[in-house]
């Protein structure tokens, strides 16, 4: 796990700087927790499981407080906080809403951040369940020997896609587009299909259309702020000239709300 819950702490892996280096942000508020996620220490789904333990955080500084009201008002405060962060993501937003539910119930029990801590265990389960089932549904337009171009870092839902794919026999190869100004293509993506033993390449953001428009891919996966219903993509600066060549192409739907994997052909 990228996102570590201790007894006093948040440990987050640094994902700035791995895999030069393996190194952890050591958060004990839950404002540490807000700054990491605000200067990019963690990225993609990291914010979810951030956010989330961020929230036990404040719920063990609450339980110390007596008064049921200003417990809730504690937690409110990290809610807002946290929602500050980085507006744009979905995966914040709805974690946090699912810790805050019946909170005001959940507030008056002596043992409120225990309990709290065991909804967001069952939580982080369901994240990474649905991971595994996108991933099973992805894989299915993966033939063997393709060729999978990936933009950014689609984490669990990329890397659950190619682990099911080689379950069923299917054994691709990658290719990485760095992904400025982060590197999380580069750096993560890179280094994690290298780690499943599958052949991966490392190119410059503007050889991807033209690795394209060569016929070196096959399909493309690339994560996502949005999936809309209609199967438009919405992501960073990068993105618009690989949906411009043709090839399948496969939105990661590592940030949307969705049960399965729409495929939209250009």
């Amino acid at each position: 796990m990228s996102v570590v819950l201790e007894e006093d702490c948040v440990r987050i892996l640094d994902r700035r700087t791995f895999p030069l280096s393996t190194s952890y942000v050591v958060c004990r508020t839950c404002e540490d927790v807000a700054i990491a996620i605000e200067e990019m220490v963690t990225q993609s789904n990291g914010p979810f499981f951030a956010a989330s333990a961020a929230m036990i955080l404040a719920a063990r500084e609450a339980q110390r407080l007596a008064p049921i009201a200003a417990r809730l008002s504690c937690m409110t405060a990290a809610r807002d906080r946290l929602l500050r962060t980085r507006p744009t993501n979905n995966n914040i937003r709805d974690v946090v809403a699912k810790m805050m539910d019946g909170i005001a119930e959940l507030a008056g029990e002596r043992d409120f951040a225990r309990r709290l801590e065991a909804r967001m265990r069952e939580i982080w389960d369901w994240r990474m369940a649905r991971g595994r089932l996108v991933g099973e549904r992805a894989a299915a337009f993966i033939n063997d020997g393709d060729t999978v171009l990936t933009h950014c870092w689609a984490e669990s839902s990329f890397i659950e896609t190619l682990a099911a794919a080689v379950r069923q026999g299917r054994r691709p190869s990658v290719i990485c587009t760095e992904t400025r100004p982060y590197l999380q293509g580069a750096r993560l993506t890179a280094h994690s299909v290298a780690e499943m033993g599958l052949d991966v390449t490392v190119i410059t953001d503007n050889m991807a259309a033209h690795a394209m428009a060569c016929g070196k891919v096959s399909c493309l996966m690339t994560a996502a702020d949005r999936v809309t219903l209609s199967g438009h993509v919405i992501n960073k600066i990068g993105t618009l000239q690989l949906a411009g060549h043709g090839g399948r192409l496969m939105p990661a739907l590592a940030t949307a709300k969705r049960k399965r994997v729409y495929a939209q052909k250009t």
